[in-house]
């Protein structure tokens, strides 16, 4: 019971408090801390949300990866293909390698969601990871984000994990070993949408020149024949760290506004 309400007084002096801790923290303590940074980051109070990630690096700071971490990096980094006609522009790509479990965590921020100009996040946040064999350092398994589903596939031998961009939307649909696209549910229901009924707020004085519907049938809409690899501008501008607190580090590291928080890691 002492050790209990311990854990709970430093918790709490960390949440309150401006001076970071002076001697290490429990893993649940971390994981609550960076519990009360996401409840404030989901409600978009961002200046709360970013006291507490402040508290929960100092705690336990994110690092840049060694050499053999960054050619791991570079393995693992998925290969994007888009539609011709995608809107929005890839504006951050950052790379998160965690420092126990064998997962890179590839963020993506879109300029924004074709459905969403409201929502007051000025990009689209979309998550790819890669898990990796520790022993032979190469892609195994690639998950993605897919409006709140993760959806998983094998990475094909000797190859980078191939990820298609969904037109406006940005969901993330990963490659299979034979080459083709995972058949993911709601893809189909979106395009429809799209066709049919055209984008969620087409008026919004935000959304001005927009697309306000996507005119092709389903066919046209599962054609990505864009390439795009986000290796390049990793190479550019190397935003890139180890951390297993991928929220807290891209708010205090890389993006000096507002985003969707997401899932940080798949599930064990």
């Amino acid at each position: 019971m002492v050790v209990k309400w311990f854990s709970f007084l430093l918790l709490g002096a960390l949440v309150v408090g401006c001076r970071a801790p002076r001697w290490p923290l429990e893993v649940r303590d971390l994981e609550r801390l960076n519990a009360v940074g996401r409840a404030a980051h989901d409600r978009r109070r961002l200046n709360e949300a970013s006291d507490a990630y402040v508290k929960l690096l100092a705690a336990d700071p994110s690092r840049l990866p060694t050499s053999a971490e960054q050619a791991l990096i570079r393995a693992c980094c998925p290969r994007l293909q888009r539609h011709a006609q995608e809107f929005f522009p890839l504006e951050e790509f950052v790379a998160l390698l965690h420092p126990q479990r064998p997962w890179i965590g590839f963020h993506l921020f879109w300029d924004d969601d074709v459905d969403f100009p409201e929502d007051n996040d000025p990009t689209d946040h979309e998550v790819i990871w890669v898990e990796f064999d520790p022993v032979r350092r190469v892609p195994v398994r690639v998950a993605t984000y897919f409006h709140g589903r993760l959806i998983t596939s094998p990475v094909a031998p000797g190859q980078r994990p191939r990820v298609a961009v969904e037109w406006g939307k940005h969901g993330s649909v990963p490659g299979d070993v034979a080459g083709k696209w995972v058949e993911v549910v709601g893809l189909h229901r979106n395009w429809q949408r799209l066709h049919d009924r055209g984008t969620r707020l087409p008026e919004h004085p935000l959304a001005q020149g927009w697309p306000k519907r996507f005119a092709g049938d389903f066919e046209e809409y599962l054609r990505f024949d864009v390439s795009e690899d986000p290796l390049r501008r990793l190479e550019l501008v190397p935003h890139w760290r180890v951390t297993p607190w991928a929220n807290a580090v891209l708010n205090q590291h890389f993006l000096p506004y507002c985003f969707a928080p997401k899932t940080e890691w798949p599930p064990e």
